[in-house]
């Protein structure tokens, strides 16, 4: 069942990938919820740097058409997420263009050299 369900039905999403129901845009679907807020939880972020590093992640997220939040990839976009904010980014586009430039620039780097490095940490 969508958490959420009654207050806003199309927030609720089926995955392509597996077939289960999540909710778009952060909400949590039962378990440890989203990567990005377990990521931000270890951070000395305040609140509204929160907000915006959520938002650059959705939108990345979105972009990428990524919806089921167990999925590991997510994990792997919201450490790119927090990279760029580490880096002082407090626009939700900018941080998701740029973070999205530093996932293709990792897998780019991982196909040239046959590698799989994980992104660097700051």
């Amino acid at each position: 069942m969508c958490v959420l369900a009654a207050e806003n039905p199309a927030r609720c999403v089926r995955s392509e990938r597996n077939g289960t129901i999540g909710v778009q845009s952060g909400w949590k679907v039962g378990g440890r919820g989203m990567p990005i807020r377990y990521l931000l939880e270890q951070s000395s972020f305040g609140p509204d740097e929160v907000k915006t590093i959520i938002s650059g992640f959705d939108r990345l997220c979105a972009r990428m058409q990524l919806v089921d939040r167990t999925d590991p990839l997510m994990e792997i976009v919201a450490k790119a997420v927090l990279t760029v904010a580490r880096d002082g980014v407090r626009d939700p586009a900018t941080i998701e263009r740029r973070a999205m430039a530093l996932l293709i620039g990792s897998w780019q780097e991982q196909a040239r050299t046959g590698s799989e490095r994980p992104l660097a940490k700051k």
